[in-house]
């Protein structure tokens, strides 16, 4: 039998070895919250960061690019109110339309920008054939565009589960920059558009042969309000809101491009946005 000493003994390292393994577990979760709550906080800051440095970049950029053309109209109609001759008031016309026009795609890719950032994500499931074809339809009659060639490779029930309004977002500003740059130079101007199963991810590929990009440009070219070309005249909004657009979707993009032979922008999209 065990004596009231020994028995004493046996509790108190009983009690002991369970209190220290009790503290021990303490302190460690403890020490765990602690790391955990400091990474969030650096995280949180950091985000912060590049929140206040986009902002103070959008707002300096955005009020040069709004005003920009507000001074053109200014020039435009005080150069028309001088002009006797009708041709030289129609073509002032003309260049006012023009900058007005620039002037409603730049704010339009405000808007895109801020819902993005702000709206939640809508997740319902999406024919792609459909909604390229529709993107296609919607750009394929501006002017100068009718004589481009589209060639889809895209499975006709190919169905994913994503943001309609997001996904419509980048496919417009993708497909649409495939038409806007496009060859004039070149007999034969095409744009393929070709989707592709690739495990639990699907690629989607916007292919042209036309003016391309520079190499020395490809690391920027998603860089918010970066303009590859002085002959450029979009906002440089674009291709950063598609970069954007995509991280919330859990997607990422990526070009490869030749000076002069043509683009090819990547896009990988899960089949499922979580």
């Amino acid at each position: 039998m065990i004596n009231a000493p020994q028995y004493r003994e046996i509790s108190f390292v009983i009690n002991f070895l369970g209190g220290f393994f009790l503290c021990t577990s303490i302190v460690y979760f403890l020490m765990d919250l602690n790391f955990h709550s400091e990474s969030e906080i650096l995280q949180k800051n950091a985000l912060l960061t590049k929140t206040n440095r986009e902002l103070d970049r959008f707002v300096y950029s955005a009020s040069h690019d709004l005003r920009a053309p507000l001074s053109s109209l200014l020039g435009l109609i005080d150069v028309a109110q001088k002009r006797c001759s009708r041709e030289e008031v129609d073509y002032c016309l003309l260049l006012m339309k023009d900058r007005v026009h620039n002037m409603d795609l730049f704010i339009k890719e405000i808007v895109d920008f801020s819902r993005n950032a702000r709206q939640s994500i809508k997740k319902e499931q999406v024919v792609l054939l459909d909604v390229i074809q529709q993107t296609i339809n919607d750009l394929k009659f501006g002017e100068g565009m009718e004589q481009i060639y589209v060639r889809l490779d895209v499975p006709r029930d190919y169905l994913i589960v994503t943001d309609l309004a997001r996904l419509k977002m980048v496919l417009q500003n993708l497909i649409g920059n495939a038409f806007k740059y496009s060859d004039p130079q070149k007999e034969n101007q095409e744009v393929t558009v070709r989707v592709l199963l690739e495990g639990e991810t699907t690629r989607i590929e916007i292919t042209d042969n036309g003016v391309g990009i520079a190499e020395e440009y490809h690391p920027k070219i998603f860089e918010m309000f970066y303009r590859a070309s002085e002959k450029s005249n979009g906002s440089g909004l674009g291709l950063y809101i598609v970069r954007e657009t995509l991280a919330r979707l859990n997607g990422t993009i990526q070009l490869k491009s030749v000076l002069g032979q043509g683009s090819t922008f990547t896009i990988w999209l899960p089949i499922q946005t979580s």
